[in-house]
């Protein structure tokens, strides 16, 4: 007898016994499956940490074990980025969900809120370059008049007699110390936005 007739006989006659015995079959394939799934929830497991891929002898895993060890308080810690059109969405979005977070003590112990730090807010210039923070003094000085105006008139009149007047004044002195073909292009998109029933915001951070 061929290897081929004997394999066909076997499953016809495992067949004919699976279908005399369907009950028992079922029943049979019903533990199986449920003694595979035990297994596999106490057994097996997946890891997402990347860092488990390298070495530990590595240089970067030792200074991460040493880093953790000194600051245990950061294991726990979930960092979230906000993003968004406008710095001005940004910001109010990061506090509103600072806000839920916090309300939530069962799941967070402590909400951190990198862009509204008091501390920070009092003391961040000290933490930029020396060119850089030159910059900047440089340029709210510059930018001084203007900003003086729309204190005084804070609506689009204001607004646009700063952009009137740079586009119509003689003395190169007299320039905006920002790029005015830029805001100009940025008003026009938000203007047209609106125009055509759109929402867009026109930043005067960005």
């Amino acid at each position: 007898m061929s290897q081929e007739k004997l394999s066909h006989r076997l499953l016809t006659r495992w067949a004919d016994w699976s279908l005399s015995h369907a009950v028992w079959v079922f029943i049979a394939s019903l533990l199986v499956i449920v003694g595979a799934w035990f297994y596999t929830a106490e057994n097996l497991s997946i890891n997402t940490d990347t860092t488990d891929l390298v070495a530990p002898e590595a240089r970067f895993q030792q200074n991460r074990r040493n880093f953790e060890k000194a600051f245990p308080q950061d294991m726990r810690t979930i960092l979230l980025v906000v993003e968004s059109s406008t710095p001005e969405l940004t910001k109010a979005a990061s506090l509103r969900l600072s806000r839920l977070l916090a309300a939530d003590k069962d799941n967070f112990e402590s909400v951190y809120t990198l862009s509204d730090n008091e501390y920070f807010r009092r003391n961040g210039l000290l933490y930029l370059d020396v060119n850089d923070l030159q910059k900047l003094s440089t340029t709210m000085a510059e930018a001084q008049p203007f900003i003086g105006r729309i204190a005084q008139q804070t609506n689009l009149t204001g607004f646009f007699s700063i952009i009137d007047d740079a586009l119509t004044a003689t003395d190169a002195a007299t320039d905006l110390p920002l790029d005015l073909p830029s805001l100009i292009e940025k008003v026009a998109t938000a203007l047209h936005t609106g125009l055509n029933g759109g929402d867009q915001l026109l930043s005067c951070n960005s």
